[in-house]
């Protein structure tokens, strides 16, 4: 747990902006559309709310923030978070050019979405970190366990042929065949720096997405 020397200066570098002591309940009801169109009327304003949403959620949930940035990647759709040293939030930079556009139209839609995306992402910060961290991993829903438990799977996959402990070919083999490993090794390449294996229905894609909508789903109903 970050103390609040930590908290406060985590806040600081990150940049939470006018939305720096917003809680998670402030800025929940902030996604109404009438509401987040007066505040959030810039990019950088934008990057904040949802760095300061990123922000409450990882607290709340036991793990660190980690800074969530808007860039231009003509691979990335939406968005994504990476594993390589400490992670990131990377948000698709044409959301942020969007908010002008959205904002003249009064688009009730858009706040939503936004929301959705920076909880997805953060909860795959949250997963990362339960990775090396059992005390994290226990306190999780057990299906965000499950989740975790199948990322350190791939992981110790990719250990052990390194090690020469598995071989990466050959059908007949039974352990090969039994971890998939040439599977792991097809889709850890195409994402070097954010190795979700087999990402659309990888569990740890499945839960954020399900727990993303639960939160979105009672933010509605209110």
């Amino acid at each position: 747990m970050l103390n609040l020397t930590d908290v406060l200066e985590l806040k600081k570098t990150m940049g939470l902006g006018k939305f720096e002591n917003y809680s998670w309940e402030d800025l929940c009801k902030l996604i109404n559309p009438t509401q987040f169109y007066s505040l959030v009327r810039t990019p950088e304003e934008l990057r904040s709310f949802m760095q300061a949403l990123s922000f409450n959620f990882c607290l709340n949930n036991g793990c660190t923030p980690m800074p969530l940035m808007f860039l231009s990647d003509p691979n990335v759709d939406v968005a994504y978070t990476t594993r390589k040293n400490l992670s990131k939030i990377v948000v698709n930079q044409n959301y942020s050019t969007m908010l002008s556009q959205m904002a003249h139209e009064k688009n009730t839609y858009f706040p939503y979405f936004l929301f959705e995306i920076t909880l997805h992402e953060s909860i795959h910060v949250w997963q990362i970190q339960a990775l090396y961290n059992m005390l994290m991993l226990n306190k999780m829903p057990s299906d965000m366990q499950i989740a975790v438990l199948d990322q350190k799977l791939n992981e110790l996959k990719v250990q052990a042929l390194a090690n020469g402990q598995i071989k990466a070919t050959g059908a007949n083999d039974l352990v090969s065949s039994t971890f998939m490993i040439e599977k792991v090794l097809h889709n850890a390449a195409k994402r070097s720096e954010n190795p979700l294996w087999d990402y659309s229905n990888s569990p740890s894609e499945i839960v954020a997405r399900d727990h993303a909508c639960q939160e979105l789903n009672k933010i509605v109903k209110q």
